[in-house]
């Protein structure tokens, strides 16, 4: 396979002619008042693709990117993970949800990682609810899963109440990469599947909001252009993704991770099967096309090994 064949040092040599750092104005960020809101040196929005926040009939700062998808205009939002030293009472990130209509948030951080803290808990416990700012949460549920863990909120704004979706990604190490591509993948599948009704973009964060946070969304959008186009530019939705935000898919090793999880996520099928239909999915597929799928996961466990040589330590926490 292509991938599996292509050195390391091309991949080195692909992500160096990258633009890093910022390369496009971004002077809402660097107002005294607003710099107490961003917490990396270096990772600012820019101003042509920030995420206003209405406010007392102007508008308020928040580290938060809009990010374009698959020919899709604004489909993600890449932030900052919430932390009450930017954020205080959490009441600025949730009026962004309200205001932006959004139904589905995507966490691919834990809260503390090797001792340090990435994230803070910015949503209520199950069977509570909370007020932050104007908007009251509810958490209606909580489902922890070996890889995830799906959350369901009932989100108030006066008379008005949506349901909001927190699907979180627990097993991305620091410093590492997920231990099973394919597991990546089935909560890709997992966030599609949610339902979503108001057609706002989708929050997607980790720490800083660009690195583990770029590779999710990089994943999404190839494999969408994949299945449309049976065609893919790895290269290109990096680049396009850095005019949205700085340093999206930070580190070469999230860049090499994303190459082997786009390979998986068109070619290994990971779609989830409801129980009472699986009786119909097995009439559907031949023992040949079963047989492939098990030599592609048979394939996945060969390469895993290499997959853990010093270069992929490399990945940023972020």
């Amino acid at each position: 396979m292509y991938v599996d064949a292509k050195a390391h040092e091309a991949f080195r040599t692909e992500f160096e002619k990258f633009s890093s750092g910022l390369s496009k104005p971004y002077v809402e960020s660097q107002k005294k008042e607003h710099m107490s809101k961003n917490r990396y040196k270096g990772i600012y929005p820019y101003d042509d693709s920030s995420v206003k926040v209405r406010s007392n009939g102007g508008s308020d700062y928040i580290n938060a990117s809009f990010i374009d998808g698959y020919k899709t205009p604004m489909q993600y939002i890449a932030t900052l993970g919430p932390m009450s030293q930017q954020l205080g009472d959490f009441g600025l990130f949730w009026k962004m949800i309200w205001q932006q209509k959004v139904e589905k948030i995507v966490m691919v951080t834990n809260l503390i990682e090797q001792g340090s803290p990435k994230c803070e808990q910015y949503w209520p416990k199950p069977g509570t609810t909370m007020k932050y700012g104007d908007i009251k949460v509810e958490s209606c549920s909580e489902d922890e899963y070996a890889e995830f863990t799906r959350r369901v909120f009932t989100v108030t704004m006066g008379s008005e109440e949506r349901t909001l979706h927190h699907l979180h990604f627990t097993c991305w190490p620091d410093k590492a990469i997920p231990d099973d591509v394919t597991a990546m993948i089935e909560f890709r599948q997992r966030v599609l599947s949610t339902s979503n009704t108001l057609n706002g973009p989708t929050v997607v964060h980790c720490s800083a909001g660009v690195g583990r946070t770029g590779t999710y969304i990089a994943l999404d959008i190839l494999t969408k252009e994949g299945e449309a186009e049976k065609a893919i530019d790895i290269s290109g939705c990096v680049h396009k993704m850095r005019q949205n935000r700085p340093n999206m898919v930070q580190t070469i090793g999230q860049y090499q991770f994303l190459h082997t999880a786009v390979v998986y996520s068109l070619t290994f099928d990971c779609k989830q099967i409801k129980g009472e239909n699986f009786n119909e999915y097995m009439n559907k597929h031949t023992t040949q096309v079963l047989n492939t799928q098990f030599k592609h996961l048979q394939h996945t466990l060969e390469t895993r090994p290499k997959m853990k040589q010093k270069q992929w330590n490399e990945i940023n926490s972020t």
